[in-house]
């Protein structure tokens, strides 16, 4: 199911709730306009949940593997020894990751002792 739908199956399941907290459901639900099929609606929670469980997972802020710096191409990621953004690029090769800093400074490869982070980590995280 797509995010509009989950939107528009969940909005609805929402209404049926709150017309029956606020007294204006009388429990006919054969006769209701709100009542959709049992497929829809546990489609609609699945698809809600595995988002959430995505965002979760992309909030989380553990060091970057050099895979998940590989899939970055192009974007920030956060020095945490410098304290500084760089931006990812892969090597020519390809195979590797150059790290650009502001200033024009670069670091490549090998990234031993370095810790890159999507956002700056907490005051301990480090």
């Amino acid at each position: 199911m797509n995010i509009d739908a989950t939107i528009k199956v969940l909005s609805n399941e929402r209404a049926c709730v709150v017309r029956q907290t606020e007294g204006g459901c009388d429990r006919k639900c054969d006769g209701c306009d709100l009542v959709l099929p049992d497929r829809m609606i546990l489609s609609a929670y699945g698809t809600a949940i595995d988002i959430l469980l995505s965002q979760q997972e992309k909030e989380k802020n553990e060091p970057l593997t050099e895979d998940q710096l590989l899939d970055m191409n192009g974007m920030p990621a956060y020095d945490a020894i410098f304290k500084k953004w760089c931006l990812i690029k892969r090597s020519s090769s390809g195979r590797g990751i150059i790290c650009v800093y502001e200033n024009g400074t670069t670091i490549g490869d090998p990234f031993l002792g370095r810790e890159y982070y999507r956002r700056p980590p907490e005051e301990g995280q480090t």
